[in-house]
């Protein structure tokens, strides 16, 4: 499983709802934190601290190169210069084939923590990684 893997189940998860760029990218720093040596990747995001909080551009990448394969649908936010990121039909074929090869607790997991970081503002979201991993408010411009 490829850390790309990783990223189209996060998307795929949150159903029929855009994942904000804040959302994608927690939520994904979380599925490090918490499965840490449970999911078995080559290789998985290298979180930095940054403007608000952890941060990988390997994500925008990775959801760009989804977005080509047509598995990933990226487009402006309606509220602002970012772009939002949702899964096409063939994107929740393929992430339901990938979920029968994991750990069923990974794929709970993975779920359920969409399902959290979709249910916060951008405020509590990023104010609730700052409170469980403080290391990654170093750089921060976040005020909230």
């Amino acid at each position: 499983m490829e850390k790309e893997d990783i990223l189209l189940l996060v998307v795929a998860s949150a159903k029929d709802e855009p994942l904000t760029p804040v959302q994608l990218q927690k939520t994904l720093f979380l599925i490090d934190k918490q499965c840490q040596g449970r999911i078995s990747t080559s290789s998985f995001y290298e979180f930095e601290p940054y403007d608000y909080g952890p941060f990988d551009g390997e994500v925008y990448k990775d959801a760009d190169e989804l977005a080509a394969e047509g598995m990933l649908l990226r487009f402006k936010s309606d509220r602002g210069a970012w772009r939002n990121t949702i899964s096409t039909h063939s994107g929740r074929e393929k992430a339901e084939q990938l979920k029968k090869e994991m750990d069923p607790g990974i794929v709970q997991y993975i779920s359920e923590a969409v399902e959290w970081a979709q249910g916060l503002s951008f405020r509590e979201l990023v104010a609730s990684i700052y409170q469980a991993y403080p290391e990654y408010k170093v750089n921060s411009v976040f005020q909230g």
